[in-house]
Parts: structure tokens; C-alpha cells; sequence
């Protein structure tokens, strides 16, 4: 019944004035909300379409696309919104993600690194960041993120077991 009342006033919104992002974005995010991928992406390209500084539609058509596996499109819409947002950490960590599953592993690490020095306090993003420091080799870098991980999210059993089997991984590589 909410969604439902959601997409009325969307379309309401782009009835009124069919150029502004907002009903589309709206829109967009209902339809995401309802697995209705393709519609959602639709939507979300004619926010940005109406305005290039629509970055919620950017930011959204991003996260969905890293959503559905398509991190090469997903790095697209955040790249452009960490070039005209640099020090939002919010958008350097969605930037990292969608390069981290893009495989583009330095570009994620260093948008994490921007992430956590921008003030993101967000065990995720030390967790991302020690996952490719692991697969790097560089175990003592690994080690400290998950201890930071640790230390934002000190009750979470998959950080700790994360942080364990990096200390079996490295032990026998040696």
C-alpha cells in the first residue's frame, strides 16, 4: 500500500513538471524497492537526464547497478560523483565498493582509504580494504583494518572470524 502511494505521487511529481529529477528519482527508487530493475535504471537515467547535477539519481543508478552485478557501469555513476563530491566519504566508499567488485582493486583501495581518512566510521570499509590488502599479501595492513573493523563492530563474530582465518591464510603462505 506505501509503494503504491509512493508511485502516485511520483508520477504526480513528473505530471506537474516532467523536466525535474525528483518524481523520476522517486519513481526509480519504488521500482527498485519492487525489483523492478530495468524500469528502476529507466527512471534513474531520466532524472539525470532532466538535471547533470541529479547526483541521488547518480548515487541510486549506481548502487543498483553494483546491486545486480554490473560494477563496470556502477563505478561510471560514482566516479562522477566523487569527482564533483571528492571529500564526501559517503560517495569514496560506494566508489571503492563498485571498484572492489569491478576488480579494480588499487582504485578501490585508494577510494577506501579516502573513505576512512574523509571520517567514515563504518566498519565496512575497513573490512573492504583488509579483504584486498589479504589478497595483496600485505598482512599487517589486513590485520590493522580488521582490528579497526573490530574496534567499530567489536560483537560481530564474522569480523573476528574474518580477522582469524587472515592470521591461517598468512601462516600458510609463510
Amino acid at each position: 500500500l506505501q509503494l503504491r502511494k509512493a508511485m502516485e505521487y511520483a508520477n504526480k511529481a513528473i505530471s506537474l513538471r516532467h523536466n525535474h529529477p525528483a518524481g523520476y528519482l522517486l519513481r526509480g527508487d519504488v521500482n527498485a524497492e519492487m525489483d523492478r530493475v530495468e524500469e528502476a535504471l529507466v527512471d534513474y537515467g531520466r532524472a539525470i537526464s532532466c538535471s547533470e547535477e541529479a547526483v541521488e539519481a547518480r548515487l541510486a543508478r549506481g548502487g543498483l547497478l553494483l546491486r545486480i552485478g554490473r560494477a563496470e557501469d556502477a563505478v561510471k555513476d560514482y566516479d562522477w560523483a566523487a569527482n564533483k563530491y571528492p571529500d564526501d566519504p559517503n560517495i569514496q566508499y560506494g566508489l571503492a565498493q563498485s571498484h572492489k567488485d569491478a576488480g579494480n582493486l588499487q582504485d578501490a583501495c585508494t577510494a577506501y582509504t579516502q573513505a576512512i581518512q574523509g571520517g567514515l566510521r563504518e566498519a565496512g570499509a575497513y573490512l573492504g580494504r583488509a579483504s584486498i590488502y589479504s589478497q595483496l599479501g600485505h598482512w599487517d595492513e589486513a590485520i590493522s583494518d580488521y582490528t579497526a573493523a573490530i574496534d567499530l563492530d567489536p560483537e560481530n563474530p564474522s569480523l573476528l572470524a574474518a580477522r582469524g582465518s587472515l592470521y591461517l591464510q598468512a601462516d600458510r603462505l609463510e
